[in-house]
């Protein structure tokens, strides 16, 4: 907006405003498709959003979690497993801690297959 306003006070040339014109149409496109992309844990819950798709869990419906370098596998009470997008995710330490205080038994993948029998033997005690 600022660079339109510029463009305008020293009448710029057409080539001027067509850039500007280019760029506010990026950012309006950037805007209006909101990409945007979280997880938020309370109130029994794990909801995962990016963009207009949004998944809810029930916290108490997972039976553990497998967390990897840039990914993150909820195993889930029935058998399914799930997988929560990569830019939905916060920084893997940070999710840990935050599972676990939940509940959540927690493989964070350093673990090997030592640590998934523990995390299934965790999630049995549940």
């Amino acid at each position: 907006m600022g660079m339109t306003y510029v463009n305008f006070l020293i009448d710029a040339p057409l080539l001027g405003w067509v850039a500007v014109s280019l760029l506010l149409a990026v950012t309006l496109n950037r805007l209006a498709l909101n990409q945007s992309a979280g997880l938020q844990i309370g109130h029994g819950r794990l909801e995962v959003y990016q963009g207009k798709d949004r998944r809810n869990f029930a916290l108490a419906r997972i039976s553990g979690a497998e967390l990897g370098s840039s990914k993150c596998l909820l195993h889930m009470s029935d058998g399914t497993r799930v997988a929560l997008p990569h830019a939905a995710l916060p920084p893997r330490d940070r999710l840990a801690e935050e599972l676990r205080a939940c509940g959540v038994p927690v493989n964070s993948g350093n673990e090997g297959s030592e640590g998934r029998r523990a995390m299934r033997r965790q999630a049995a005690l549940y």
